[in-house]
C-alpha cells in the first residue's frame, strides 16, 4: 500500500468515527497516531471536504475537544505534551485550509461596512442638501406647509424621492416664520 493510499484510508477512518460521534474511539484513534500523522489525517480530510468549512469546523470541534479532554486525564507531563502537540497541529492544519475562507469572509465584512459607511454618508448629504432646498423655498413663501414644499421639491427641482420621504426628512427641521401671531414671548 502506497503512502498516499495510506492516507486517504485513514482521513476516511476519521472522518467516520468524526461522522458517528465515537468518542471513545476517536480517543484511541488520537493515541494511536503521532501529531504529524494526524495532521496529515486530517489536512487529507480537509482537502476532500474543501467545500464545507462548517463540517470542517465540527471536525475541528471533536478533534481538540477530545485531546484536551485528555489531557485533563493524562498522567504524565510526556501524555499532557502529546496531546498539547497534537492539538496544536491540528488547529494549524484547519487553519492553514480555511485561511482563504476566512480571509474572504474578512475582505466581504469590510465591503460591507465600507459600502454600508459610504451609503450612509451619501444619504446624509442628499438629505442636508434637501433641507437646504427646502429652506430657500420657505424663505420665499414663509406661508408654505411642509407638504406644499415637498411638492415645489419634487416638482421644480428634480428631487426624486417621494413627498412622504422628504416631509419625513424636513420634519424636525423649523421653517422660519414671519407671520408669529404672539412675537412678544
Amino acid at each position: 500500500m502506497s503512502d498516499l493510499e495510506e492516507l486517504f484510508e485513514r482521513s476516511d477512518e476519521l472522518r467516520s468515527i468524526l461522522d458517528e460521534s465515537r468518542e471513545t474511539e476517536l480517543s484511541e484513534y488520537i493515541n494511536k497516531y503521532t501529531a504529524d500523522e494526524i495532521s496529515d489525517f486530517f489536512g487529507m480530510l480537509l482537502s476532500v471536504m474543501w467545500d464545507d468549512v462548517w463540517k470542517a469546523t465540527k471536525y475541528l470541534r471533536a478533534i481538540t475537544d477530545s485531546c484536551l479532554n485528555q489531557m485533563v486525564d493524562a498522567r504524565t507531563k510526556r501524555e499532557r505534551e502529546d496531546l498539547s502537540n497534537k492539538t496544536i497541529q491540528i488547529m494549524r492544519t484547519y487553519f492553514k485550509s480555511t485561511y482563504s475562507y476566512t480571509e474572504k469572509g474578512y475582505k466581504a465584512a469590510r465591503a460591507g461596512e465600507k459600502g454600508s459607511w459610504d451609503l450612509q454618508t451619501k444619504t446624509m448629504a442628499e438629505h442636508d442638501n434637501i433641507r437646504k432646498i427646502a429652506d430657500e423655498v420657505a424663505q420665499g413663501n414663509p406661508q408654505l406647509s411642509k407638504s406644499a414644499i415637498a411638492k415645489i421639491l419634487k416638482r421644480k427641482h428634480g428631487i426624486k424621492l417621494a413627498e412622504s420621504t422628504i416631509r419625513e426628512i424636513i420634519r424636525d427641521w423649523e421653517i422660519k416664520e414671519d407671520t408669529d401671531p404672539f412675537p412678544f414671548a
